[in-house]
């Protein structure tokens, strides 16, 4: 089970993810990365591998990725990480805390 920990000023409300909840999170941004961010990087020649959905202890994600083709080796290749991949996935997916490149 996964835990999702939303404050507010007066409480902090704690949601309980079941294994099928977490399937179908991590399909929907499997889903939006094909949609949404893949068709980008392969106009440049680009793409991405997804290697890992990682559970913090604060119950949110850290998704592990790598770029390839030639956004595996672009100079921009760090600006196109976390100005693009991930501030698209953490303003649609607030419980994605951010990616990591291997």
């Amino acid at each position: 089970m996964n835990i999702e920990e939303t404050q507010n000023t007066e409480t902090t409300e704690i949601k309980v993810f079941t294994v099928e909840e977490e399937l179908k999170f991590q399909n929907e941004v499997l889903s939006f990365i094909d949609e949404r961010i893949r068709p980008s990087l392969m106009m440049d020649g680009g793409d991405m591998t997804i290697l890992d959905f990682h559970k913090l202890p604060s119950g949110k994600y850290q998704i592990f990725l790598e770029l390839t083709g030639a956004c595996g080796h672009c100079p921009s290749a760090n600006f196109t990480l976390k100005m693009g991949v991930e501030r698209l996935l953490v303003e649609n997916f607030p419980i994605i805390e951010g990616v990591v490149a291997n």
